[in-house]
C-alpha cells in the first residue's frame, strides 16, 4: 500500500461531499445498519455534530483530498475507554487502509484511555484481521444487532486492546 497520497486528519466541512459519497456506497450503507443511501441533510447534521463533539474525535482518511475512510474515536470518561468505529471505501478494500487509519488515528488522538475497544461483526473478517494485527484481542462479550438489510441479528464481538501495548 502506497501511503504517498494518504492523509488522516480531523474532519472538516470541506470534505462533507466526499464523506457523503463514501457513506452512500453499498458496503457503508450496510455496515451503518441502513437499507438505502443516507438522507444528505441528516448526514450533514450528523457530520457537524461529530466534528463538534467533546467526547468524539472524527477523522477522515483522505486520498488526493477525497475521503476514502472515516474513523470515530469516542471517549467514555466513566470507563476510561476509547471506542472505535470506522469504515473504508469499498473501492479501496484489501489494501490495509483500515489498519493504517486506526494506527494513525490512535497516534493522533488527544484522548487517553486505559483500554481501546472495537465492536466487530463475526462475519467481517477483513476488519477482524486489521484490529488483530494491531494487538486487539477478541473478548467473550457479544452484542446482537439488527440491520435493516438482514432478517436475523448480526453477532458482534468486542475486541480489546490495553493502551499500555504499543500499536
Amino acid at each position: 500500500m502506497s501511503q504517498v497520497n494518504l492523509k488522516l486528519e480531523l474532519a472538516s466541512y470541506e470534505y462533507f461531499d466526499s464523506f457523503f459519497q463514501l457513506k452512500s456506497e453499498q458496503g457503508n450503507i450496510y455496515w451503518s445498519g441502513f437499507s438505502d443511501v443516507p438522507n444528505k441533510l441528516n448526514l450533514e447534521n450528523h457530520f457537524c455534530a461529530a466534528m463538534e463533539s467533546s467526547s468524539r474525535e472524527f477523522f477522515l482518511l483522505l486520498e488526493d483530498k477525497k475521503a476514502i475512510g472515516y474513523l470515530y474515536v469516542d471517549f467514555d470518561s466513566k470507563s476510561k475507554e476509547l471506542e472505535l468505529a470506522y469504515g473504508i471505501s469499498q473501492h479501496k478494500n484489501g489494501r490495509g487502509l483500515a489498519k493504517f487509519m486506526i494506527k494513525e488515528g490512535l497516534s493522533l488522538t488527544s484522548k487517553k484511555a486505559e483500554r481501546i475497544i472495537a465492536w466487530i461483526a463475526a462475519s467481517n473478517i477483513p476488519s477482524i484481521k486489521s484490529v488483530e494485527a494491531l494487538g486487539f484481542v477478541k473478548s467473550s462479550e457479544t452484542d446482537d444487532r439488527m440491520f435493516e438489510l438482514e432478517t436475523e441479528p448480526v453477532k458482534f464481538y468486542k475486541y480489546v486492546k490495553c493502551s499500555g501495548n504499543k500499536l
